[in-house]
């Protein structure tokens, strides 16, 4: 049986949606239904419940998700709790499997502590470091972290951190969730 999935993210710098993307094409390959949404792009009349599952994504910027995502949490609340739900986050941090991973998960948990949302299953993915397409401040102090990090500081390219691996992986237990429910 197909399932619907609506897989709302909030994108910044654009490697967020581009995972969503990515789960959207692994829940199609594996029969399901995923309509992907931008936070800032709603449609008028958005229907949550009338999806069997809900997948929301954030980037980390400062160790905080946006308020314009928290504010989604927080209006979808009644759905959230009702139907399955999955969260991921997209972070430089979680690029680093030690510090900057647990970094990343404190962030998450601290999020979901605050919201009092209970997704079915989290995942925190890393992020890239699009040094292409900052301004150069942002290009600047980015390049001053990722030294910092031990991250890539060649500014002439882009580096992409996030394993698709782990992505795909997420995207077929979030189908396999609702294709045999606890």
């Amino acid at each position: 049986m197909s399932h619907r999935f609506a897989i709302i993210h909030d994108s910044h710098r654009g490697q967020t949606e581009k995972v969503a993307l990515r789960i959207a094409r692994v829940l199609r390959r594996l029969g399901e239904e995923a309509i992907v949404f931008k936070l800032h792009c709603l449609p008028e009349g958005f229907a949550p419940e009338e999806f069997d599952a809900l997948i929301l994504g954030s980037p980390i910027h400062l160790k905080k998700f946006s308020h314009a995502f928290a504010g989604l949490v927080e209006d979808l609340q009644p759905t959230l709790a009702a139907k399955p739900s999955f969260f991921f986050s997209v972070s430089l941090s979680a690029a680093d499997a030690g510090e900057g991973a647990a970094d990343a998960q404190g962030c998450i948990d601290e999020f979901l502590d605050r919201s009092g949302w209970s997704p079915s299953m989290t995942a925190s993915f890393a992020g890239a470091l699009l040094y292409q397409n900052y301004h150069p401040l942002l290009r600047w102090i980015m390049k001053r972290i990722a030294r910092k990090a031990g991250g890539g500081t060649d500014t002439s390219r882009n580096y992409e951190y996030t394993d698709w691996g782990e992505v795909e992986a997420f995207g077929r237990r979030c189908s396999e969730q609702l294709a045999s429910p606890d």
